[in-house]
């Protein structure tokens, strides 16, 4: 259930596959309420997907995922919620096997990101994207 904090804007869903376009969907939405131009919009659908799905496939533990969203000036912030104390990996792509690069796409499509404990015993994985990104 989306809820509004102040500026800040949440929504929980289930640790499933069905979940990530559903957060996708409410992340491109309150991207386009803020204001975000078609290459914002596309760098959150991106980024979105890779970091919701980090989450849903890989952390251990997990039984919900949650997003928040602000806007502030020129930018938005997004953080994923999950269970599993465990930072992301961010593979270099020398290792030769398929998958496993959505962190290295995050980090090409955001302003910055990363990874931070959430005092519970999970973590918060946030990235940071322009709101008038070019393309």
């Amino acid at each position: 259930m989306a809820r509004p904090h102040s500026d800040v804007h949440e929504v929980t869903g289930p640790a499933s596959p069905s979940s990530i376009p559903t957060l996708r969907h409410w992340a491109v939405n309150r991207a386009r309420l803020a204001g975000a131009s078609t290459g914002g919009l596309a760098a959150v659908e991106l980024a979105v997907s890779e970091v919701v799905t980090n989450a849903v496939v890989h952390a251990a533990g997990t039984t919900t995922v949650t997003m928040r969203f602000r806007s502030r000036g020129a930018v938005m912030h997004f953080e994923v919620l999950d269970h599993d104390p465990r930072p992301p990996l961010v593979r270099t792509g020398r290792d030769g096997r398929p998958g496993g690069h959505g962190l290295h796409i995050v980090q090409t499509l955001a302003e910055s990101w990363g990874c931070v404990g959430d005092g519970a015993g999970g973590k918060i994985v946030w990235f940071v994207v322009a709101l008038h990104r070019v393309h």
